[in-house]
């Protein structure tokens, strides 16, 4: 079941020895290991394979599936409906599972041959006769517009694509940053430098420091358990804590990812390609990318650049100004003038005095 281990125990006595006894000539034959993530391969392997990265798919519909090419025909499944499934019965990197749900139409075809019951062609409006409820709605999910909600972009496996929610809400108390989701170290680290930076740069997006000091966030980030780790939440958390203090929506059908500083700069971060192609698979029309990664662009395909608009940006000011649907308001400004108004209002206030005396 583990081919790793397997080769490992072969590789730790004479190689040649073992294939000569089983009557193998090592001329030919090949190995091979089939893993999303590099990181579990032994490392007394890694001089005796070479990792090859597969294109992801694109487009769902123009998936062809060799083995399922007849059964697809006969059980009447179209290409659109094929797609249906992927994006809402599915909705995985691979197709295993949609091996399954199109071997579970063809048994309910089998058995409607051998009743006499005539067998509709499947489409939208019936495909939840065969398949039960939909799963994932991921239009819906990812549509984005709330406040405190942001769109998050990240790869799980080191090479699948995947997009998740960040989610923070407010309550009353000391202060206090609390993490669900099972999030891993890194992330654990950028929520603490988004914290941070929240509390550094509070006047300036409009946020009274003493509101920070009397309440407590909660950071949701419901699909991190599902293999996604590494540095790359922290403009995603700070537009998320940004957005449920000051209590402006994020712009739907938005999603971003890039690691933050506490100085407020935007580093890169891996699997831009990927992440960016998971977004356009559920709907998003835009995402924001650090600048330094601009050149992991070159191999993205036309017909995503075509749907989906891509800003780069260097800092976290400018992330917050593409992804809030209104502009911050500095806190300093806004009490200058404040202080102008009174000083104005109380002279006019001592020369009617005056006037009437």
């Amino acid at each position: 079941n583990n081919g790793s281990t397997i080769l490992k125990e072969a590789l730790d006595k004479p190689f040649m020895q073992i294939l000569e006894n089983v009557g193998v000539n090592p001329n030919d034959i090949y190995n091979k290991i089939k893993e999303n993530n590099f990181n579990v391969i032994y490392n007394a392997l890694e001089n005796k394979f070479e990792p090859i990265s597969k294109t992801k798919v694109i487009d769902p519909t123009a998936v062809v599936i060799t083995s399922l090419k007849n059964a697809v025909s006969i059980a009447g499944i179209l290409l659109t409906t094929t797609s249906l499934i992927i994006n809402e019965f599915t909705f995985e990197g691979g197709v295993r599972d949609l091996e399954r749900k199109i071997a579970e139409i063809c048994r309910k075809y089998a058995t409607f041959m051998v009743t006499g019951e005539k067998f509709k062609d499947i489409c939208k409006e019936n495909i939840t006769d065969y398949l039960g409820h939909h799963r994932y709605k991921t239009l819906d999910i990812f549509k984005g517009g709330k406040v405190g909600q942001v769109v998050a972009l990240a790869v799980y496996g080191e090479i699948v694509g995947t997009t998740m929610i960040v989610e923070a809400s407010l309550s009353e108390g000391k202060g206090q940053l609390l993490l669900t989701g099972k999030p891993g170290e890194m992330m654990q680290e950028s929520s603490k430098i988004a914290y941070s930076l929240l509390k550094t740069r509070a006047k300036d997006w409009g946020i009274p420091y003493s509101k920070i000091k009397d309440t407590n966030i909660h950071l949701s980030i419901p699909s991190s358990g599902s293999g996604v780790e590494g540095p790359s939440a922290g403009i995603t958390m700070t537009t998320a804590m940004v957005s449920a203090f000051t209590g402006i929506p994020v712009r739907e059908y938005l999603g971003m990812t890039g690691e933050i500083s506490l100085s407020g700069k935007v580093y890169p971060i891996g699997g831009v390609r990927d992440k960016i192609i998971a977004g356009s698979r559920v709907g998003l029309k835009e995402c924001i990318i650090p600048k330094d990664n601009e050149d992991d662009l070159w191999d993205l395909p036309q017909e995503v650049k075509n749907v989906v608009k891509i800003h780069l940006v260097e800092t976290i000011d400018e992330v917050l100004s593409i992804a809030l649907q209104s502009p911050l308001k500095p806190l300093e400004k806004s009490g200058k003038s404040e202080n102008k108004e009174t000083k104005k209002s109380s002279a006019q206030k001592k020369k009617s005095k005056s006037e009437k005396k």
